[in-house]
Order: C-alpha cells, then sequence, then structure tokens
C-alpha cells in the first residue's frame, strides 16, 4: 500500500493494484486517543470580527467535539462552560458595557493540544437606541449650584453644591421632564462648570459598572456642555461620574422608549 503525507500529518493509503479502496489514517496528534475525546476544530459564529447591539449576547459556535464535550468560553472577565451538543454550543453572557471585548472558545484535546478559536466582539447598543429617540421639551433636571435662577422644572436635585472630586451622583431621569417612567435611555445636555481641575464626566446605567470612557472632558474653569444619551439603569437612575469636584447641570431633551 502506497501512503501519502497529509498536511496534519495524517497519512492517507492507497490501494496497490487490483485494490479499489483508499483508507484514512488519523492525524498523528490523534492515534491512541479515544474517538469522543479527539477535536479538530472550534468555530465562533459571526468569525473573527462581529458586532451587536445586545448587552447580554448569546454567543455560540460550532465544534467537530463529541457530544458532552465541555467547552469554555471568556469574555473579558466572566468564564463560562457548556456542553456540546450536536456538533453545536452556546452561552448566555452577563451583562456587558458598550465597548470591544475579546472572546475565546476552546476545548482542551488529550493530547495537550487544545483546540479554539477567537472572535473581537464590539457591543454598540447606541446605534439602535438612537433610532427610537423621542424628543421633549428641554428641562433642567440637575442644577448644584444655589442661585436665585439656579432650579430644576420639579425642585428636585437642585441647590445640593459642587460634586466632590471622584464622586458619583446618582441622578433620577424617569417619570422627569417628559420622560416616561419605564423609558429605556435618556438624552441629556450635561455640563461641567468651573471644575478645580482636569478631568472629565462619565456618564452610565446606575446599578452597571462605569466604562472606561468619558463623556464630557473639561478643563480648570471651564464651562463644558455636551450631549450624552445614556442607558438609564437601576430606580430610573443614571450614575455621573466626576473625576474633578465640579458643579453639574443636566437638561432633558429626549428619551428612548421601553419596547
Amino acid at each position: 500500500m502506497e501512503r501519502q503525507v497529509l498536511a496534519d500529518g495524517g497519512e492517507i493509503g492507497i490501494g496497490c493494484a487490483g485494490e479499489d479502496e483508499t483508507k484514512q489514517i488519523l492525524p498523528k496528534r490523534y492515534r491512541g486517543i479515544p474517538a469522543a475525546e479527539r477535536v479538530g476544530d472550534v468555530a465562533i459564529t459571526g468569525g473573527a470580527i462581529a458586532t451587536t447591539n445586545d448587552n447580554t449576547p448569546a454567543i455560540s459556535g460550532t465544534t467537530n467535539a463529541a457530544d458532552g464535550r465541555i467547552l469554555t468560553v471568556t469574555v473579558s472577565t466572566q468564564t463560562l462552560t457548556t456542553p456540546v451538543a450536536g456538533g453545536m454550543w452556546a452561552v448566555d453572557v452577563a451583562n456587558l458595557a458598550d465597548g470591544i471585548y475579546n472572546v475565546t472558545a476552546s476545548l482542551s484535546v488529550a493530547d495537550g493540544t487544545p483546540a479554539a478559536s477567537a472572535q473581537s466582539l464590539t457591543i454598540n447598543t447606541v446605534v439602535e437606541i438612537a433610532a427610537r429617540l423621542t424628543s421633549v421639551e428641554p428641562a433642567r433636571v440637575l442644577e448644584t449650584r444655589s442661585g436665585p435662577n439656579d432650579t430644576t422644572t420639579d425642585g428636585r436635585f437642585q441647590g445640593a453644591g459642587r460634586r466632590p472630586a471622584e464622586s458619583v451622583l446618582e441622578l433620577t431621569v424617569a417619570g422627569r421632564g417628559g420622560v416616561p417612567a419605564n423609558a429605556e435611555a435618556v438624552m441629556m445636555n450635561l455640563t461641567a462648570v468651573f471644575p478645580d481641575g482636569p478631568g472629565f464626566f462619565t456618564v452610565f446605567p446606575c446599578g452597571t459598572k462605569m466604562p472606561t470612557a468619558s463623556n464630557v472632558n473639561y478643563s480648570a474653569g471651564d464651562v463644558v456642555p455636551n450631549a450624552v444619551l445614556a442607558k438609564i439603569g437601576n430606580n430610573g437612575k443614571v450614575c455621573i461620574y466626576t473625576l474633578a469636584a465640579a458643579d453639574m447641570v443636566a437638561d432633558i431633551n429626549g428619551y428612548v422608549p421601553a419596547i
């Protein structure tokens, strides 16, 4: 029998004259390994680069591993496991902020060489949310200053004084300024007033981890506004972090209704 070596280290045996069969010989790395433990590939749905507008995405894929093999998926700091069924696998990821994440799906192989696949996953909910934006009459919902004209539309969140450095303000926006109690997100103009030093504001849904992105960047003594589209978090609130001590002013001018 004539043997031809394959790229993966396996061989094909070709029958001699009078023989009509070709025999597949296992790649060297699989020899002596039970069939249920042989793994050649793992793939993630969407390929090497993917985008979603879901903060709790389901990550799935395929593999030629046997049913019942345990596949491990890592996303950011999350490590998830799931059994293979019918050549397919899937995991549900817990809440992730918008951003870019490295996803790895892997199966161990008995000879110590794991089968794995990687993906760069971008989560971007802003585009999908912006398409449903509803405008309202501008209404001030935050005013930390205490002058005679420094008021809010309903008398709440006004005159409390400058926010300390490295502090987080929990601002109720749902049910105020024309925003429904069950709104998904709010559009507002957020202004930093006379900060003590350089820094930034970061807005994020209360009850979630603060992202690394900034929404308003400022220098000492500035008055800097910026438009912010923010998802609403626990108890109808958005959280506002400031690096330097500063006054804050926020005016609502739109919202995204719940689906």
